[in-house]
C-alpha cells in the first residue's frame, strides 16, 4: 500500500474482487433451505456453516489528521496484531458517534478544503476538527475447521472512505467507494485457529470529491463485515434476465448467466450447475443445468447460462403485489456431491415507457409514483442503520401509501433492497457519485 493512492484518481482499489451479485453460500440446498429465517427473509443474518460475521466489538485507535494529509501511522499495523491499550468500538458505526472527531453537515461544497485530488485539511469555517483522521481497527477471528480447503473471502458492506486491509500482519488490499461493496479473497493469508484483521480507515480520499451529497459527513466501518467460504472453483457470480415476455408478465424466458471461477486453475475440476426456480410455496416451477469442464476454461473464468424456457401461469411481481420466486443455485463434483448453494429472490415484471405522453407501465398497468427520499442516518450509529430501523422505515412508507424509494444519493445495503423486493417498492437507485462545488 501507497498512501498516494488515497489522492489518486486512477487508484480505488488493490486485490479487490470484481463486483458481483449478492448472494450468500451453504454447504447444501438441504441446509440452505434449513435456515428458514433468512430464506424468507434475507435481510436477516444467515445461520450458514460458510458464513461468518465479523460485526461487532473490535479495537479501535483514532488519529487526527494534519493540514497536510493523514498523519503517519505505519507503526501501527504491528501495534494492531495485540491492540494493547486501545480503545473498543462498535462496527458498524460511525466513529464521530463513538465521541471521536464531530459530525459535518454540508450542502454545497465539502468539509474539507476544495484542492483537487487531495482532501486533507478540514475547512475552518465549517469548523471541521483533526482533518483527514485515520481510524485504525483490529479484531481476532478463529477460522472454522471445515474452512481449511475452502476459498475465503472478506466482505466489507462499506465504509467512509477508503480502507486498507492486513490479515495477521501481511497487507491484503485496499478499496474505495464508501457504499458498494468491498470484498478480498483471504486464501494464502489465514492460518488453522485464531486470525488477526486489522483495518486502516482514512475520513477522507480523491473519492470523497464525488461523494460529495447534501447531508451528515461522517467516517469509519458503517456496514456490515463478515466472512464467506466457497470452495477453490465455485459460481462467482449470476445474472438473471428474462425474454419473450408477455405484457402481463404472466410468462416468458428465465436466462440464469453464470460465471465460473477457476483462478487456481485446477484440473479435472469439473462440475455440475443446477437452477431450479421454485414459487413461494415452494412448487418447483422448471430446473436446468450447466456443466462446467476446466479443460475448456483457458483464464480462470467462464460463463455458462441456463435457460428455462416456456414458463407460463406466473405471478407478476408489483408494489401492490410483490410476488417473489426463489432461483437456487446448486453446484456439485464430478462424483455428484454438492459443494455449494444459494438463492436468489426474483420477481417477474414488465417495464414500458411511453413518450407522447410521457407514462410508464409495470406489467402492462400504468403506475403513479408516490415516492420518498431515503438517507443512512440513525441518532446512534450515524450511518450505519440496523435492521430494525430499516423495517420500521419501509413498513411507515407502506402505511403512507408511498410505493417508491429514491435512494439519496448513494447505493443502500443489499439486505435493504431485498426488503424493497419482499414488501412491495419500486425503486430509484442512485449511484455514489454527486460532485458538489467542483466547477467553482
Amino acid at each position: 500500500f501507497d498512501v498516494s493512492w488515497i489522492s489518486n484518481p486512477e487508484k480505488v482499489g488493490d486485490h479487490k474482487e470484481a463486483a458481483h451479485a449478492t448472494y450468500i453460500p451453504y454447504a447444501s440446498t438441504e441446509a440452505m433451505r434449513q435456515d428458514t429465517t433468512f430464506y424468507s427473509q434475507p435481510w436477516t443474518t444467515p445461520r450458514s456453516s460458510r458464513y461468518l460475521s465479523l460485526n461487532g466489538t473490535w479495537k479501535f485507535r483514532y488519529v487526527a489528521g494534519t493540514p497536510q494529509g493523514p498523519a503517519d501511522t505505519d507503526a501501527l499495523v504491528a501495534q494492531s496484531c495485540n491492540a494493547e491499550g486501545w480503545d473498543e468500538i462498535r462496527v458498524p458505526l460511525s466513529w464521530e458517534m463513538a465521541g471521536y472527531g464531530d459530525p459535518v453537515y454540508t450542502n454545497v461544497g465539502y468539509p474539507f478544503v476544495y484542492h483537487p485530488p487531495l482532501a486533507q485539511e478540514g475547512h475552518a469555517e465549517a469548523d471541521v476538527k483533526d482533518d483527514n483522521a485515520t481510524g485504525f481497527y483490529s479484531r481476532t477471528f478463529t477460522l472454522p475447521a471445515d474452512w481449511r480447503d475452502q476459498r475465503v473471502f472478506l466482505h466489507f458492506d462499506g465504509l467512509y472512505s477508503a480502507g486498507v486491509v492486513w490479515v495477521n500482519g501481511r497487507y491484503v488490499g485496499y478499496t474505495q467507494s464508501a457504499n458498494t461493496d468491498a470484498e478480498f479473497d483471504l486464501s494464502g493469508f489465514l492460518r488453522e485457529g485464531e486470525n488477526q484483521l486489522s483495518v486502516r480507515v482514512y475520513r477522507w480520499c480523491d473519492g470523497s470529491y464525488i461523494e460529495g451529497q447534501d447531508m451528515w459527513h461522517l467516517s469509519g466501518i458503517h456496514r456490515d463485515v463478515y466472512l464467506v467460504a466457497t470452495p477453490k472453483v465455485f459460481v462467482a457470480d449470476h445474472v438473471i434476465t428474462t425474454d419473450n415476455m408477455a405484457a402481463d408478465a404472466t410468462s416468458g424466458t428465465m436466462q440464469v448467466a453464470l460465471t465460473i471461477d477457476n483462478r487456481d486453475r485446477v484440473a479435472g475440476a469439473d462440475k455440475t450447475i443446477a437452477v431450479t426456480l421454485s414459487d413461494k410455496e415452494g412448487n418447483v416451477v422448471a430446473t436446468g443445468t450447466a456443466a462446467y469442464q476446466s479443460k475448456q476454461d483457458n483464464n480462470g473464468r467462464q460463463t455458462l447460462t441456463v435457460s428455462l424456457p416456456g414458463l407460463k401461469g406466473l405471478h407478476p411481481w408489483s408494489a401492490e403485489s410483490p410476488y417473489l420466486y426463489n432461483v437456487t443455485v446448486s453446484q456439485r463434483a464430478a462424483d455428484g456431491t454438492e459443494e455449494m448453494a444459494f438463492n436468489t429472490k426474483y420477481g417477474f415484471r414488465t417495464i414500458t415507457l411511453t413518450k407522447n405522453p410521457h407514462l410508464v407501465y409495470v406489467n402492462g398497468q400504468r403506475v403513479f409514483f408516490k415516492g420518498v427520499n431515503t438517507q443512512d442516518t440513525h441518532p446512534e450509529y450515524g450511518r450505519a442503520i440496523d435492521v430494525a430501523t430499516m423495517l420500521q422505515d419501509v413498513r411507515m412508507m407502506k402505511q403512507a401509501n408511498v410505493n417508491t424509494v429514491r435512494t439519496s444519493h448513494y447505493p443502500r445495503q443489499p439486505k435493504m433492497y431485498a426488503m424493497f423486493d419482499a414488501f412491495g417498492l419500486y425503486v430509484m437507485d442512485e449511484a455514489d457519485v454527486e460532485c458538489h462545488y467542483a466547477g467553482e
